[in-house]
């Protein structure tokens, strides 16, 4: 029986946690010893034993006899045994063929599949043998105190069920459960599906107990769920790292890296700037100092100037503006716009012109013109430097295009060496200031002459006395030395209308006076024609003419001899000192005094001359006829307009 019942097990597993054990075979109760004993066994009285012999036959007792079946007997024959007294007996007891027989499921062919629930009995297929083993037959349950544990004892074995199985509420199940099974799941978790499906935690979950879950990294900054572990290394990493500072974060040195001002331990790491306390009042505001990075350095009290009579304009005007009064608005300054800069700064609006700005609506000129250039509006008070190695033209546009102030004036300068033409754009025009003419105006170059212009309505333009303006000739005025008497021009320029010379001297010779002569261009031929005429109260003497001089007749100039301090004065004027076309002709007025003061010695002198050349003059030569000029003599010589 034992042998049948590993056959049985042989091939079983069982599935969903099902355990197999093994089923002993069954004790030997009785045993004999001994070779064969033949005969009669003689009876015998208290516990006997047969020590040597076999028995052979049927062996038949009386009365008591204790006796035992050898181990491992052989029992030949068809040997026969009460039946276990429960269908579900899993003890040594022997089993019979009808017990088995019970046990099993008979009339029905099934395939090779196992366990089958069927009839109320549990049968096993056994593949090898080909045919079914009964473990709970069908009168047998499993129930509470019946356990049905299989034990494969030498691998793992799959248990396949096949129909329903049906649990009882209190019944615990384990193991692992296949086949496509709905599952719907209620509570924290939810879920519904066959085989695989997702899941999903309910809103708004309270977590109980001590949850844990995965820490993120301290930078991490999203809806990720934050861990205590994650709280502590972000605080760490935002603290300051190194060693504490031992010193404070001013501008010394301090161990450590204390990028926030704030020691690992919490305690401030910043330097005392001050005393602790409120800064500025109503005769001080406070002075901040700060460092590189922005920080504090130093606060301090400055003392507020006294002003009794400023004025607090409106919160919105810059530093710096010129302030105004404003009658308009109601308050009583206002920003005017324009900065009021020191040594020079622009005051210039944007508008032109401005009826707000103060002074002059312009600033200094930004640069030299040195091409055709139009005058600017904002030129009011301004200086136009002309400065081109080529003619070029100024040009004063018409108001239309160009409305420049009322009253503006400005200057105009030449500094280089070409002239330049100032014109207009009609209906705008140029007049001469005391000549009433009309039209461009031509300056020179070379000589730094200003010209001065000045609107005086629209598109009326005058030009300030052009016929005055005068520019001293280099190296005026040019004085006598004592030692010679000759004092030479030399540097003259051309461009101009006239050149006047203007003489104040003395001559050292022994005489109440000596007469002046004047060279052109060191020409000292005949080619000078005077005309000469003295007046002395009230009678005209020594009318004169010469035809062929070797010099220009100018005056009779004071000596020695004369009442001591009084000049001999005169003015020289020669036209188009600067043409070619016709002889150049020079005039001289002069006032001299001939010995001691009197009646008779002071002479008012007119002289005329002619030099004929047409050439330009390019140098002056004044030479006294006797004598030397004194230290104290001057001649002003300057090209004119």
């Amino acid at each position: 029986m034992a042998a049948a019942m590993r056959r049985l097990l042989a091939p079983l597993t069982l599935w969903g946690g099902l355990v197999a054990a093994a089923i002993a075979a069954p004790p030997q109760p009785a045993y004999v010893t001994g070779s064969p004993v033949t005969g009669a066994i003689v009876k015998a009285s208290g516990p006997q034993s047969v020590t040597t012999g076999d028995q052979t036959g049927d062996v038949t007792t009386s009365g008591s006899l204790v006796t035992t079946i050898k181990p491992s007997v052989a029992l030949t024959g068809v040997p026969t045994a009460p039946n276990p007294a429960s269908n579900l007996d899993n003890t040594t007891e022997i089993a019979t063929t009808e017990w088995v027989q019970s046990q099993l499921f008979t009339g029905t062919t099934f395939s090779a599949v196992g366990p089958e629930f069927l009839a109320h009995s549990l049968r096993l297929w056994n593949s090898t043998a080909g045919w079914w083993d009964s473990i709970i037959n069908g009168d047998a349950t499993a129930s509470a105190n019946r356990t049905l544990t299989l034990t494969l004892n030498n691998a793992a074995r799959a248990v396949s069920l096949s129909g329903d199985l049906t649990v009882a509420a209190a019944a615990t199940v384990s193991g692992t459960n296949t086949g496509d099974q709905t599952i719907t799941l209620t509570g924290d978790v939810i879920g519904s599906g066959t085989g695989s499906f997702p899941t999903a935690v309910k809103s708004n979950l309270a977590l109980p107990g001590s949850p844990t879950t995965t820490t993120q990294s301290p930078a991490d900054n999203s809806t990720k769920i934050a861990t205590t572990a994650y709280a502590d290394a972000s605080a760490t990493a935002a603290a300051p790292t190194g060693a504490n500072p031992t010193g404070t974060a001013c501008s010394s040195a301090v161990n450590g890296s204390s990028a926030h001002f704030l020691r690992s331990d919490g305690a401030p790491a910043l330097c005392a700037v001050g005393t602790a306390g409120t800064y500025g009042d109503a005769t001080h505001v406070p002075q901040i100092s700060t460092d590189a990075q922005g920080r504090t350095s130093a606060v301090s009290n400055v003392a507020i100037g006294a002003c009794a009579t400023c004025v607090v304009g409106p919160g919105s005007a810059t530093a710096g503006d010129v302030a105004l009064y404003d009658g308009t608005s109601g308050k009583l300054i206002k920003d005017s716009g324009a900065a009021n800069l020191p040594n020079g700064g622009d005051i210039t609006s944007a508008n032109c012109p401005d009826t707000n700005a103060i002074g002059y609506a312009g600033s200094p000129s930004p640069a030299d013109y040195t091409t055709d250039t139009t005058v600017p509006c904002t030129i009011n008070g301004e200086t136009i430097v002309l400065n081109s190695s080529s003619a070029h033209t100024l040009t004063i546009d018409k108001h239309a295009t160009v409305a420049y102030a009322d009253r503006t004036i400005f200057d105009v300068v030449n500094k280089g060496t070409a002239a330049w033409t100032v014109t207009t754009t009609s209906p705008a025009t140029i007049t001469q200031e005391g000549s009433g003419v009309a039209g461009n105006i031509s300056i020179p170059a070379g000589i730094r002459s200003r010209v001065k212009f000045q609107m005086m309505g629209t598109d009326d333009w005058d030009v300030v006395n052009p016929s005055g303006n005068c520019t001293p000739v280099a190296g005026s005025p040019f004085a006598g030395t004592g030692a010679s008497g000759t004092i030479s021009v030399t540097s003259i320029p051309a461009g101009f209308q006239y050149i006047h010379a203007v003489i104040d001297g003395r001559s050292d010779t022994a005489a109440g006076s000596t007469p002046l002569h004047l060279t052109l261009n060191s020409d000292s031929g005949g080619n000078y024609v005077n005309q000469r005429v003295n007046a002395n109260n009230a009678a005209v003497s020594s009318p004169a003419t010469t035809l062929a001089d070797a010099f220009a007749y100018v005056m009779d100039v004071t000596a020695a001899s004369s009442t001591t301090s009084f000049p001999g004065d005169s003015d020289v004027v020669i036209a188009d000192y600067a043409g070619s076309g016709l002889f150049k002709a020079v005039i001289a007025h002069g006032l001299i005094l001939n010995g001691a003061v009197g009646t008779t010695t002071v002479f008012l002198q007119e002289n005329r001359s002619f030099w004929k050349n047409t050439a330009a003059i390019t140098r002056m030569d004044f030479t006294l006829n006797a004598g030397n000029w004194t230290t104290t003599s001057k001649i002003v010589v300057e090209t004119c307009q």
